[in-house]
C-alpha cells in the first residue's frame, strides 16, 4: 500500500532550506500553526529548483496560509529535479514536514 514519505521537517519562525526528492514524485508540505509573530499574518510558500537565488520571487510562490491550523500546499507535482530549494516566509510558531506523496 503506498504512503507518504517524510523529507525534511519544518518548524518556525521562518523556515527555508534544500529539499532533496526522487525525480516523479510528488512533493508536498504541512504546517500546523500555532500562532504569528513579529506583527505576521500570513506566510507565503515559495519553491524554485535547484537553486536558492531569487526564490523570493512571486513567480515561484505556490501558496499563502492565513490563520491558524493545519495548512498543506503541493510543492511541486511529478518532480522533474532531484533538489528544490522550499521557504515558508513568514514568521509563525508550529512545525510540519515535507514529504512525498503516492
Amino acid at each position: 500500500m503506498p504512503y507518504n514519505t517524510d523529507l525534511m521537517p519544518v518548524y518556525g519562525p521562518y523556515w527555508q532550506n534544500y529539499v532533496s526528492v526522487p525525480k516523479g514524485e510528488n512533493m508536498k508540505v504541512h504546517v500546523y500553526i500555532e500562532s504569528f509573530g513579529g506583527g505576521a499574518n500570513t506566510v507565503k510558500v515559495y519553491v524554485k529548483p535547484n537553486s536558492a537565488a531569487g526564490a523570493l520571487n512571486d513567480k515561484y510562490k505556490v501558496a499563502t496560509w492565513t490563520g491558524t491550523g493545519h495548512h498543506w500546499a503541493d510543492l511541486a507535482i511529478n518532480t522533474q529535479y532531484t533538489k528544490y530549494y522550499v521557504i515558508l516566509w513568514g514568521a509563525f510558531n508550529g512545525s510540519g514536514a515535507v514529504y512525498t506523496e503516492p
